[in-house]
């Protein structure tokens, strides 16, 4: 199994013991739904973070632990009508809120040492298999359109 970094089966516990006692439910159960929720989690964050995000920033712990309970408890073990009881969609409700905060740069990712995580747009540059050539296509008009000779080498050569 590949490495949690926001949150653990012991943290799961931790924040729901009762979920131990479930017969049903299994370590590999419960880091399954772990992992659901982290992937949820560097989903939303990707378009600002690095992804998983360095440090694992302490906040992302109880939101990756709610969101895995939460989806685990709506899909294993609540019924509809206990899960109207329950606080757990509020508490989803509040992760997914925050998390929702962090990926649009309102709310800033501190590390455990206080410090803050810069986000940022990330960037590439386009690549692509004829970027060393001559441009096909000119801007001002087709006439002066040329094509390189050496691209045609190339096309004729990956035909071989």
């Amino acid at each position: 199994m590949a490495a949690l970094n926001y949150t653990s089966v012991e943290k799961m516990l931790e924040t729901l013991p009762s979920v131990g006692s479930v017969t049903s439910i299994t370590s590999s159960t419960l880091y399954s739904f772990a992992w659901d929720a982290e992937t949820i989690v560097n989903a939303k964050l990707s378009k600002l973070y690095v992804v998983p995000v360095v440090g694992a920033p302490p906040v992302l712990a109880p939101i990756s632990t709610d969101i895995a309970l939460y989806r685990l408890l709506t899909r294993r073990i609540f019924t509809q009508e206990q899960l109207n009881k329950s606080d757990w969609p509020d508490r989803y409700k509040e992760s997914m809120d925050l998390l929702d905060k962090i990926a649009s740069g309102e709310v800033s990712l501190v590390s455990s040492g206080g410090a803050v995580i810069s986000g940022g747009v990330i960037t590439g540059e386009p690549w692509s298999n004829t970027l060393n050539y001559s441009p096909t296509f000119q801007e001002d008009s087709f006439e002066s359109s040329v094509v390189d000779p050496d691209k045609l080498d190339s096309i004729v050569n990956g035909r071989m």
